[in-house]
Parts: C-alpha cells; structure tokens; sequence
C-alpha cells in the first residue's frame, strides 16, 4: 500500500534552535574554561603564598646573620682596640720588671696611653732608686720623670713616680 499525502507539511525554522544550542554550548564551554582558569589562579596564588612565606624565612635568617656580622665586626674591632691599650701594658710592665734592682719590688703600678705610667717602688737603698729611674729614663718610650714622693720607714725606702710615656714608640716596640 501506498500512501499518498496530499496535504503538505510545514517546513520548521531550525535557525532559532541552533543559534539558541550555539549560545547554549558557547556560554557552557567559557564557564568551564573560566573554572579552569579560576583553579589555575588559585594554585598559582597558593604557591605564590608559600613562596612568600619561605622568602620572608630566608630573609629573617639573612637579617639575623647580618645582625651576627655586625656585631662580630664591632666586638672585634673592640678586642682589637683593647689588646692596643692592653698589649702595651703588659709589655710596659714587662720592662719595668726588667729594669727594677734586684732587691726592690713594685708596691703599686698603673698605666693608661692617656695619663702614662705611676710606680710606687720598695727598695733597700736610695741608689737602688736612682738605678730605677736611670734605666727606666734610657727605655726609648719614656719621655720625662718625675720623683714624687720619697719616704724612708725604717730599713727601706717607698718611692712614687710618674713617666710620661710615648705612645707611639711604646706602640712600635711592643709590635
């Protein structure tokens, strides 16, 4: 049988449905682009965050030793000033040592660059005090005496004296 249709169909307007799909398909296809990339920022903004939390370690620890740096540098530039003033010192007391008569002893000593050298002596005689300061008077650093007080106590005698020190030859011989 066949079947004959004489009535004839409409033909339907297909052009609103696929423009319609199209922007459909369109708007689901930037969605999942637009979520992707939001992720994409998100791990980016995550790792970029750690980042900064390691930068800001390493440059605390950078501070830290550079705080460490500065102050060795000051405490060795302190320890190298006081073996300047300290050095000279012990060579000086060294000498003094040297040059004191047998029989007498130091009762006091004091020495500063700035104010030079105090020595209170005990000795036997009033020679061995005078052989004190013509040998310390022919010690290259010392500059001038000066006698300050002489006082005898029954066998002994105690003397003060002051020299006037130079620094720089003192300086120099003790290097």
């Amino acid at each position: 049988m066949i079947e004959i249709n004489l009535v004839e169909k409409k033909k339907v307007n297909a052009s609103p449905y696929l423009l319609v799909g199209t922007f459909l398909i369109g708007i689901a296809i930037i969605t999942v682009s637009l979520f992707v990339y939001q992720e994409n920022l998100n791990e980016k903004q995550q790792l970029l965050m750690n980042s900064k939390q390691e930068n800001s370690l390493i440059l605390n620890e950078i501070r830290e030793k550079n705080i460490i740096i500065q102050q060795k540098e000051t405490l060795t530039n302190q320890i190298s000033q006081l073996q300047h003033k300290i050095y000279p010192s012990t060579y000086l007391l060294n000498q003094v040592y040297q040059v004191l008569p047998d029989e007498a002893r130091i009762e006091e000593y004091y020495f500063t660059i700035e104010d030079g050298l105090k020595v209170n002596i005990k000795t036997n005689s009033i020679n061995d005090t005078s052989l004190f300061v013509r040998a310390m008077s022919k010690l290259t650093f010392i500059e001038k005496s000066n006698l300050l007080s002489l006082n005898k106590t029954s066998d002994t005698y105690m003397a003060e004296f002051t020299f006037q020190v130079s620094k720089d030859f003192l300086l120099e011989e003790a290097d």
